[in-house]
């Protein structure tokens, strides 16, 4: 999960280029298999690019192993 958190904190950073391209970001998945620390990183980046509409992004590793998803 770490390494998760290391792009979505990155992701954020360029939110400006999210934006230029119109990139939303999903995550897929169960909340509450995750850190705390993630989960904030997590939410950040969804609420940072909820406003584009052009192309969506989704994340399913949230998904637990063997899942019926």
């Amino acid at each position: 999960m770490e390494i998760a958190k290391i792009k979505l904190i990155q992701l954020c950073q360029h939110g400006d280029l999210m934006e230029r391209y119109g990139v939303s970001l999903r995550i897929l998945g169960e909340r509450d298999l995750v850190r705390p620390d993630v989960l904030e990183v997590i939410d950040e980046a969804v609420e940072t690019t909820k406003h584009n509409e052009r192309y969506a992004c989704s994340f399913p590793f949230l998904l637990p192993w063997g899942s019926g998803y």
